[in-house]
């Protein structure tokens, strides 16, 4: 682009000027053409979005007439071609600031010039080589309106023009292009008589609207670019009413770098231009490369124009809608669950534009404008990301797989269509844009080096909300500061520290900076953590294998007896269920804190939650990273590791609390039990699912008990021997199980899965049933007892339990007897004979 190319026109002088061509001559421009393929004039629509365009489109015209001041409207785009003796611009973008242009200067010179005047001759002139060729209706209607002269004094102009049958057919009224003319027509007249007589003088002020031309020429306007540009469907897409907005806002200049003047990058010729025209001219053109995907073939090539045009839409809007939310995101202050909660903002970057989006929905520009006011700088940053999207994205898309996996982040795919993000893809979304924005120059080697760590980061922090996404965020951004100022990366990462709040460096981030310290001071370390990351069960996570004054060799040697404990679906066969899950035992062993039994989850294989890597990495669990480290790790073969792993898990442990003795005893003795009956764990895996693992719990009613996540009806229970009890009962006083299958597991594992166990047995027409309950206690039914018998019942047990009738029916039950330990065997038996003494 020339600098002459730059030259700005108004309406009427782009009729009246010469224009570059592409072989460098000028051309003399005949008529604006708006051709067949462009959608309907839209402006002028009723629709909300369109309304609000409008409004703030027609208040910055009158502001700028009215007060006499330059408004510029960017570029317009199209192709200049001979037809016949006439050199015609088709227009390939623009079509919807021309046409309001047309209506501007129709209006104001039939409301301000003399009829037949020479400015008058002039204006329409120019007006009428304006036209439409998208409808038959649209070319008639420009065409007699150009020179249609009426009296808009007392009418508007849509009665005017309607009333003149001569020309207005009933058949205009079907053109959606015309119906939105007479709208905006109709608008403009409303505002125009909203002025002081003072102010009216409107129309020799027209000059102050311009706009630039660029001749596209060079690019042939095939078919391709313009579906790029135009297939959008009949009315403003939710892009074209964002990118009017921010467009808007960076040529209001209300950024003093916004007017800066620039040079032209040489792929773009000689010349200089002003950053807001620049930013507007490769928002519509340069970036737009980035996201859009010409169809697979040239069949239907219109019907899928659109739809490759709403993909492209869909991904470059989502972009700016992530983009906002990332921006926002660095600007909270306290961030916590209340307050994010309550942050309409925060939600309307977060989740509302992008489900707008996905529905197709316009949303108002109002939140984005809100934080650009705020932010102006983020202008210079959406520049710089975008240009670094550009030129290096296929360098960028090659880090945002984990070297772990063969599946990338959402953020590869984000370029070519829509995709929906999770919180860790908004994460590593985030974490690019620091990266580039941070640094003065995108160095792919160097950006390699830090998504590397990023990944490492995102994939060992809990990720589970919008609160820890916007904590990472934050963090993650300030690291990119941090590295961005120093020569070498790892130096830079190394002396990391948040001074405002040391205790916000994470866990994993903790550890990076360790990794980093290590890798500065001797290369060979980073070849080595390489090694270990990439592992299918660490993913990077490599702080178990490390130690005080270990070497790279010592740590691939730890390393290399990690992978036979650990595979990529948990804990290998050997330490698992073939070596009667001995290293989940003695892990297990190592926990000496009542409070950190509560709520474990226990399990030995890889699943969403990462459960057992938890175990393995949480500050909380630091005793079994320090037996692992210390004792496991430092053994010189896998005999010595299970003899070690079989004597802590052999031991008797004793959780006992002095505030609760009893209460500490119950866990004392279930804790041991699971340390010591590996059938435990056989059955606890029978019962797994995908999503679903066990999870212990105690309570104050001492009981210890393991169940299913979120499933506590289900339990095996760790406090009491009713996996010996109702064995003996089954086998030495003929009792059945209720259920089977309860039968079949105390057969296999030795206890069974269920809030409670039930047996019972049949003395003639009268039943007794046994039920174990999860709470240690036992319940003596009968059943079918006569209605004398059952009158004759007034006894009281023991512990004061009252036989009573459970039902209308003459049945009863005795909720009278505790049970614990095996030795409560008799009372039991005691209490179930007296019972049936009774009933027989």
């Amino acid at each position: 682009m020339e600098v002459s190319e730059t030259k700005r026109y108004t309406f009427i002088s782009l009729f009246e000027n010469q224009l570059p061509s592409e072989d460098g001559k000028k051309l003399a421009l005949d008529k604006v053409k708006v051709p067949k393929i462009q959608r309907p004039y839209a402006q002028g629509r009723v629709l909300p979005t369109e309304t609000y365009i409008r409004k703030n489109f027609l208040n910055d015209i009158f502001n700028s007439l009215v007060g006499n001041r330059q408004l510029e409207l960017n570029f317009i785009y199209g192709s200049i071609t001979p037809e016949g003796k006439y050199n015609i611009l088709e227009l390939l973008d623009g079509q919807q600031r021309l046409t309001t242009l047309f209506l501007l200067y129709w209006y104001l010179a039939t409301r301000e010039l003399e009829y037949g005047s020479e400015e008058d001759i002039r204006c329409r002139k120019c007006l009428e080589n304006f036209y439409y060729e998208t409808r038959t209706t649209s070319s008639d209607f420009c065409r007699h309106l150009a020179t249609f002269y009426c009296d808009l004094t007392l009418q508007k102009p849509s009665d005017a023009i309607k009333g003149d049958i001569r020309w207005f057919f009933q058949i205009f009224n079907q053109d959606s292009t015309i119906v939105s003319m007479l709208k905006m027509l109709d608008d403009i007249h409303e505002r125009y008589n909203q002025l002081s007589e003072t102010d009216r003088n409107l129309y020799f002020k027209l000059d102050n609207i311009s706009f630039y031309v660029l001749p596209l020429q060079k690019f042939r306007l095939t078919e391709e670019l313009y579906i790029k540009m135009n297939a959008r469907g009949l009315q403003l897409s939710p892009f074209d009413n964002f990118k009017a907005g921010l467009t808007g806002f960076v040529s209001s200049k209300s950024h003093p770098r916004f007017t800066e003047i620039r040079p032209l990058p040489q792929n773009r010729g000689k010349g200089e231009i002003p950053f807001y025209l620049d930013f507007s001219s490769k928002l519509d053109t340069t970036w737009i490369d980035l996201f859009w995907r010409k169809p697979d073939d040239d069949e239907d090539v219109f019907e899928k124009g659109k739809a490759a045009t709403n993909a492209y839409e869909q991904a470059y809007l989502s972009f700016f809608n992530r983009f906002f939310a990332y921006k926002y995101m660095l600007g909270l202050e306290e961030i916590n669950l209340e307050n994010l909660n309550k942050d309409k903002r925060l939600k309307f970057f977060y989740i509302d534009s992008d489900d707008a989006l996905v529905k197709g929905l316009n949303t108002s520009f109002e939140p984005f404008d809100d934080l650009l006011v705020e932010q102006p700088e983020m202008v210079f940053d959406i520049e710089k990301v975008l240009d670094v999207f550009l030129t290096n994205f296929d360098d960028i898309r090659k880090t945002l797989t984990p070297p772990w996996d063969s599946k990338p982040y959402a953020v590869s795919t984000m370029l070519e269509k829509y995709t929906k993000f999770q919180h860790s893809d908004f994460i590593i979304l985030s974490s690019v844009l620091s990266f580039i924005i941070q640094h003065k120059t995108f160095d792919a080697g160097r950006f390699d080096q830090w998504m590397r760590v990023v990944h490492n980061i995102v994939e060992n922090t809990n990720i589970d909300g919008v609160v820890p996404t916007a904590r990472l965020v934050i963090l993650l951004n300030q690291v990119a500061s941090r590295v961005s100022s120093y020569e070498s990366f790892f130096e830079g990462l190394s002396n990391f520290k948040d001074e405002n709040d040391p205790g916000k460096i994470i866990r994993a981030l903790e550890e990076e900076i360790a990794k980093a310290e290590l890798i500065s001071k001797n290369k060979s370390w980073l070849d080595a953590f390489k090694e270990a990351e990439k592992d299918i069960f660490w993913k990077g996570y490599v702080g178990l294998m490390m130690a005080d004054g270990i070497t790279p060799d010592e740590f691939l040697r730890r390393y290399s007896i990690m992978q036979k404990m650990f595979d990529k679906d948990g804990i290998t066969s050997d330490y698992g269920k073939n070596g009667e899950h001995i290293l989940i035992r003695g892990l297990l062993s190592q926990i000496d804190d009542l409070n950190k039994l509560n709520k474990l989850y226990i399990t030995e294989r890889v699943e969403a939650q990462k459960h057992l890597k938890n175990l393995l990495s949480e500050r909380r669990f630091s005793q079994i990273q320090d037996f692992f480290r210390k004792e496991l790790l430092c053994c010189n073969t896998e005999d010595e590791i299970k003899a070690k792993l079989n004597e802590v898990a052999g031991r008797e442990y004793d959780l006992s609390n002095q505030y609760w003795p009893k209460f500490s005893a119950a866990i004392s003795e279930g804790f041991n039990r699971l340390l010591h009956e590996p059938k435990l764990f056989d059955l606890a895996q029978t019962y797994e699912t995908a999503t679903k693992v066990f999870r212990l719990y105690y309570d104050y009613d001492n009981a210890f008990y393991a169940c299913l996540y979120a499933q506590h009806d289900g339990r095996i229970m760790l406090d009491t021997e009713r996996n010996i009890l109702i064995p003996r009962f089954v086998n030495e006083e003929g009792f059945e199980y209720e259920n089977p299958n309860v039968g079949e597991a105390y057969q296999q594992y030795g206890e069974s899965f269920g809030f409670g166990i039930s047996i019972h047995k049949t003395f003639g027409d009268t039943t007794v049933t046994v039920c174990f309950d999860a709470h240690g206690i036992v319940h003596i039914y009968g059943w079918n007892l006569s209605r004398e018998k059952y009158n004759a019942v007034t006894e009281q047990f023991t512990d004061g339990s009252i036989w009573q009738e459970d039902s209308l029916n003459a049945n009863f039950y005795g909720d009278t007897l505790k049970y614990k330990e095996a030795s409560c065997y008799q009372l039991i038996l005691d209490k179930i004979n007296d019972v049936i003494t009774f009933i027989s």
